[in-house]
């Protein structure tokens, strides 16, 4: 059987719950069906679905606050991404600013939206809430 060369070029989002089960989007080349593993920092992912030979649906695994080698193997090896994946603490509240808005009609106002995480650092998350 010829296997084809395995590359890992990016993957979306690069961040998510250390309770693990966030879904990411891999893209490479090489991937085969049935064949290809991913692992974080070792730990195997809870789910991979192949979409086509440069992309993969993997589901991530839990892990600890910090960063995650992330490995992709198959027959023809193994290489590892660049850059890792991020379990970043969940938000133990969420500000919306501000608070209360009364506008008139043909007025506008902006909000904002701050999530702060267990380790008390705060996010903007303005541009990832749908308003």
């Amino acid at each position: 059987m010829l296997v084809p060369a395995l590359a890992a070029t990016d993957f979306q989002p690069r961040s998510g719950s250390p309770g693990g089960g966030e879904t990411i989007h891999m893209f490479g080349a090489g991937s085969i069906p049935g064949r290809t593993e991913v692992t974080f920092d070792g730990v195997p992912a809870a789910g991979i679905v192949y979409v086509s030979s440069t992309e993969l649906i993997v589901v991530t695994p839990a892990h600890p606050i910090g960063d995650a080698a992330v490995r992709v193997a198959t027959a023809a090896g193994g290489v590892t991404f660049a850059f890792p994946y991020r379990y970043v603490p969940p938000f133990i509240s969420l500000t919306i600013a501000p608070a209360s808005a009364t506008i008139g009609i043909g007025q506008t106002v902006q909000f904002t939206a701050t999530g702060t995480g267990s380790d008390n650092n705060t996010t903007d998350l303005t541009s990832r809430v749908t308003w």
